[in-house]
Order: C-alpha cells, then sequence, then structure tokens
C-alpha cells in the first residue's frame, strides 16, 4: 500500500486449480449485467431452461472445450466388484427383452471370475477384491481379460500374476449383516482365492459345506458366542430390558457363529423371564409349552420391527 499508495484487495488462493480457475474467470467474465423476464406465473418450474439460462462459461473454459481437451481423469481406475449369492443377482433389461436378459444374468464380475480361474490356472493365487490388478474387466465382452503388460514376451499367450500387479482401487460392494447368506459370501471372498464356483467358496478341507456361515465358522472366520452369552446372562440378571430382545437384537445385528447353542443353552433362562413378566400383569401360563410359544411369539415381533428374519430353528424348537 505504501508502494502503489492505494487501497488494494490481497486474495490468497489456497488451491493452485482453485485459485486458476477464478482468475480466469474473474478477469474474463466482463462488467454485471442482470437479464430480466416477465412471465406469466403457471406454477411450473423448467429447471434445464434455468440452469441453461444462469450457466456462465467463461473464454477459458470455452475454449478448453473447443479444443476438445479432456475436463475429467480417473487415476487410478477404480473397480467396483458385485458380491450376490447363486441366482440372486441385478438384471437390467428393455422391455420385451426379458428372456434375452436372463439368459446373459450370469455375466456379473463374480461369475466371470468363476470363469476366468478356469481359463488362467496361474491366476488362481489372487482373491476377488485383487483380481483387478491382474485383470481388466471389458464392459463390452463382459469378461475378465489379463492385462497386456503381464504377457511373458510379446505375442505370447502366457502371463506372469507373480508381481504386485496394476495399482487400481478395488471396491468390494457393502453387505449389511441383515443378509446374511450374501454378508457370509463377502466374507469369504476376502480369504478364498482362485474359487471356479460358488461350491469351492464354501469349501473347507474338501468338505463342501451347506452355507457360506458354514464355511465361515470353520475357516474361524467368526468370534465365538462368548460376549452373547454374557449378554443373555446379564439381561436376564437386571431384568433391565426382556431376554426375547436382548435375542433379537443379537440375531439381527451381532451375527453369532452359532445361534442354535444361545436358543438351547438359555432356553430355561427366556422360560422364567417370561413367567415372572406375566405374574407382574397378574397372568399364569399354564405350562411351560404355552410359555415357550409366547417366547416365540415375542422373538418374532422383534424381529419383525427390526426389519430381520425369523429364524427357522426356533419355531422348530417348539416340536
Amino acid at each position: 500500500m505504501r508502494m502503489f499508495e492505494c487501497h488494494m484487495n490481497v486474495e490468497v488462493c489456497v488451491s493452485r486449480v482453485s485459485g486458476i480457475k477464478y482468475l480466469f474467470k474473474y478477469i474474463c467474465k466482463g462488467s454485471d449485467r442482470v437479464t430480466m423476464q416477465i412471465i406469466e406465473d403457471t406454477g411450473k418450474c423448467d429447471e434445464i431452461a434455468h440452469f441453461q439460462d444462469a450457466r456462465y462459461v467463461s473464454a477459458s473454459e470455452a475454449a478448453w472445450r473447443l479444443l476438445g481437451f479432456d475436463l475429467v481423469d480417473n487415476d487410478p481406475a477404480v473397480y467396483r466388484l458385485e458380491v450376490h449369492t447363486p441366482d440372486n443377482y441385478a438384471v437390467y433389461f428393455r422391455e420385451g427383452e426379458q428372456v434375452e436378459a436372463a439368459m446373459k444374468g450370469r455375466e456379473t464380475r463374480l461369475m466371470q471370475w468363476f470363469e476366468a480361474n478356469k481359463r488362467y490356472p496361474d491366476a488362481r493365487r489372487t482373491k476377488y477384491f485383487e483380481f483387478p490388478q491382474y485383470f481388466t474387466w471389458s464392459q463390452a465382452e463382459k469378461v475378465w481379460k489379463p492385462r497386456a503388460k503381464l504377457r511373458r514376451s510379446k505375442g505370447s499367450s502366457n502371463y506372469d500374476f507373480s508381481g504386485p500387479g496394476e495399482q487400481v482401487i478395488r471396491r468390494m460392494y457393502t453387505v449389511s449383516p441383515r443378509e446374511r447368506e450374501r454378508y457370509f459370501l463377502r466374507l469369504l471372498l476376502l480369504h478364498v482365492g482362485g474359487a471356479t464356483s460358488f461350491d469351492d467358496v464354501r469349501t473347507v478341507d474338501g468338505v463342501v459345506c451347506s452355507s457360506f456361515r458354514e464355511a465361515c465358522v470353520l475357516r474361524g472366520l467368526l468370534a465365538d458366542d462368548d460376549e452373547w452369552r454374557r449378554a443373555i446372562r446379564e439381561a436376564f440378571a437386571t431384568k433391565f430390558v426382556p431376554l426375547t430382545h436382548v435375542l433379537a437384537t443379537i440375531l439381527v445385528y451381532c451375527q453369532p457363529a452359532d445361534p442354535l447353542s444361545l436358543w438351547n443353552e438359555h432356553k430355561s433362562l427366556y422360560l422364567q423371564d417370561i413367567r415372572a413378566r406375566h405374574r407382574a400383569r397378574n397372568t399364569c401360563l399354564k405350562d411351560d409349552e404355552t410359555a415357550l410359544s409366547y417366547v416365540l411369539l415375542e422373538v418374532q415381533c422383534a424381529l419383525d420391527s427390526m426389519g430381520g428374519a425369523f429364524v427357522g430353528f426356533l419355531s422348530a424348537s417348539v416340536a
């Protein structure tokens, strides 16, 4: 200010990109203008027209677009990896093309991972979430293709999958624990490599498990249920909440390794709890079968309120 003997407006641009964008738009924008239009109020709002009328394109941005330069870039590449159970995946189709879409439904990234493991045995050491480091996804053909730079020699059909691969970002879809089998499948895909089918994923020591949850238990991927046993016993001692609500909460949100044991080991506590609460309301349950029916009904209502599914073994325990 002393040098120029005038008032100066000094602004600091923290971001270089934002600074350049602001600088060029500021000097090229011209004088301030106001455009007014009087129209009849019909209650309809054309948001597209409003955007086009209010949009401002500076000289530098217009030149950039006219020269055909890239406006955005994505580096490194980001791969989204689907997680779905057998015959339970999203299919997109136009009206009248349902049959064709159903036939092409197996072209998901997960299903094609199985197929790629069959075609390239050397790649079986890689897990599902590591696969994009060594393969690229062809959106047109719906298949995984080995990266060209992994060829052992020019024109060779042999590839070297032993290195670190390409630097890419991999994202397996998040799965809620409420989805149970799909959740356990995602957990297995983080630890199982080279699978050629869903049966391979749930195979442990040569034995095909009946469910993905069972495979997780045998692989030691699920913690034991001691914490949930203590929670049930503590809830029974404090009488703070009904045991049926505690059990439903554990089943929906905590993914116990062995839900049947939690039921069988504490069945007497559930019966004592339901009898005590009925006595407080001056009602009496004549026998254990009646009391057990009330317990199951409360568990079912609690699961419904939490969005969980009724567990089959609870209903079977009545018999």
